[in-house]
């Protein structure tokens, strides 16, 4: 759209185009509705001075039309919210406005309304500055204010070519140029609209891109789990809040058994087929308002919130049990099984820090491994650690 040089917006995009003006044009075309509308009134002053025979008549007139608008123009700016509305009511209030002071010059005796009729100009100026959405209403109305100048025009010089012409001379300057006013202003709506949405467009994507890159920086690649430093962050918040609530939680390390023997025999593509198998059944044995993670190498993390020794100790026996009845189906057609010793340690008084837990976690897993693999082994004690 930005590189149409009018600016055309598609069909589809229409509903949308309206919505940005109401949101973005409704303060100012309400504006410039009562600034017209006052104009049109303080012209009152003006008829007293020029046209003093009618200035009773003008100040009637002028009154009880402003008056008459109040209502159309509460509907349409409060009521039905249509900004189609909103662009021509003032265009439109300038139709009968023109009439009524035309008919006012008309019946005037005074020897100056051949030149005060050339105030009129004003009336094509301001409907043409208040369009600012459609520019066919525009071409339009301006097109019926100057018929209504025309006839009133005729009606002022007494049908007086000359002078018609010395006024037509002088309007339609006017009128062309306060059309491209309202060409431009139109045309800079459209633009508007147009890099408004480009710019929503590239805020979405720029979010998608840091959700994405948000993503990658807590995420193991291989595995889709979180990464050592996302899980470290989240254990750490666990821990001020259970020292806070004294909830329980607990922590499990686990790995798979013999892990260096599958990459060695088997190649490298095998254990990472290994890691991510083992992955994805250990977080179908966790709940999902716990943490899983892979801590590195052949090591993953889980973090119990709200669960007792006792119950982290069902759980890792549960994994455990997973992993070991898991058949692992590979590209060549040979299966692989594995087994996994887990150290499980509970939050408590002694472990306020992360690395006493992660200590203490580790020292069970070493003693699930020294007691045979494929285990489940608790920390109770700090103390016990040697």
């Amino acid at each position: 759209m930005l590189r149409d040089p009018l600016a055309r917006i598609p069909s589809t995009l229409l509903g949308e185009f309206y919505a940005h003006q109401l949101r973005h044009r409704r303060r100012f075309l309400l504006l410039i509705n009562v600034l017209g509308q006052l104009a049109f009134l303080t012209y009152g002053w003006a008829d007293q001075l020029v046209i003093a025979d009618q200035a009773l008549a003008s100040w009637i007139l002028r009154v009880g039309y402003v008056a008459m608008m109040v209502v159309p123009t509460y509907l349409v700016f409060y009521r039905l919210q249509n900004v189609l509305l909103m662009d021509v009511l003032l265009p439109v209030s300038i139709v009968g406005a023109a009439g009524i002071w035309f008919w006012l010059l008309a019946q005037s005796t005074d020897p100056h309304t051949a030149v005060y009729q050339y105030a009129s100009l004003i009336f094509i100026v301001l409907a043409n500055l208040g369009i600012q959405v459609s520019f066919v209403a525009a071409l339009m109305l301006s097109v019926g204010i100057s018929l209504v100048v025309g006839v009133g025009v005729l009606n002022v010089t007494k049908a007086n070519m000359h002078d018609v012409l010395i006024f037509t001379l002088v309007y339609y300057p006017v009128f062309f140029f306060s059309l491209f006013i309202s060409w431009s202003n139109t045309v800079s709506r459209r633009k508007e609209f147009a890099q408004a949405m480009l710019n929503e467009q590239a805020k979405r994507s720029l979010e998608a891109s840091n959700r994405v890159l948000d993503q990658l920086a807590h995420t193991d690649a291989l595995t889709g789990l979180d990464n050592r430093r996302q899980f470290e962050k989240l254990v750490r918040y666990e821990l001020a809040r259970s020292a806070r609530t004294h909830q329980p939680a607990c922590m499990m390390l686990f790995d798979i058994d013999h892990f260096k023997q599958i990459n060695d025999t088997r190649g490298h593509d095998v254990g990472d087929l290994a890691l991510k198998s083992m992955a994805e059944v250990a977080r179908m044995q966790i709940r999902e308002q716990d943490a899983i993670a892979r801590y590195g190498g052949d090591e993953f993390a889980v973090l119990l919130t709200n669960t007792s020794l006792e119950a982290a100790m069902v759980v890792a026996e549960r994994v455990r049990r997973s992993i070991e009845v898991c058949t692992l189906q590979l590209p060549t057609g040979d299966t692989l099984r594995m087994t996994t010793s887990i150290g499980v340690v509970g939050f408590g008084p002694t472990t306020r820090r992360l690395e006493d837990l992660v200590s203490l976690a580790d020292r069970a897993l070493y003693l699930a491994k020294k007691g045979g693999r494929n285990q489940v082994v608790r920390q109770d004690e700090p103390e016990t650690v040697t």
